[in-house]
């Protein structure tokens, strides 16, 4: 999923102004969470080593992600619904943002709904929609509580 190594992009990172928070077999500082009571969805030591302990960058990323996966989300219903294969390429970049930032459930859950709409399965395509639909209601009422 990711090499915690010397990630891709390292540098790009570091030119934003972002540091790198881990060196070879240093261990990565626990990032500030939110007390909601529930488990993060995010993978919390992927986004550290891309972001650093930074909460004001991890907050204006996640929220940034809730901001374009939602729309993004409406075309990949619609598309599913009206059995159009642009679902394939949808999912696929939603499969990608997820990732990056270790979404919970959501990279796994676009994987089989790429694969589904590619196949023409689409009744099993709208239920893994439905299934996405409520793993993003996940995170996405995670990252207003952050």
């Amino acid at each position: 999923m990711s090499n915690y190594g010397l990630p891709e992009g390292t540098a790009a990172f570091r030119q934003r102004g972002v540091a790198v928070s881990r060196a070879w077999g240093s261990p990565i500082p626990s990032l500030i969470v939110p007390n909601t009571g529930a488990a993060s969805p995010f993978d919390l030591e992927q986004l550290t080593v891309l972001l650093g302990n930074d909460e004001r960058v991890v907050r204006e990323l996640l929220q940034l992600f809730v901001v374009t996966t939602s729309p993004l989300l409406m075309r990949l219903e619609a598309a599913v619904k009206e059995q159009d294969s642009a679902a394939v390429q949808l999912a696929h970049e939603l499969r990608g943002a997820s990732a990056t930032l270790g979404a919970g459930d959501m990279p796994d859950l676009c994987r089989q709904l790429e694969a589904s709409a590619a196949d023409g399965a689409w009744t099993r395509a709208t239920a893994l929609v439905r299934m996405l639909q409520r793993e993003f209601q996940r995170v996405r009422s995670f990252v207003e509580a952050f």
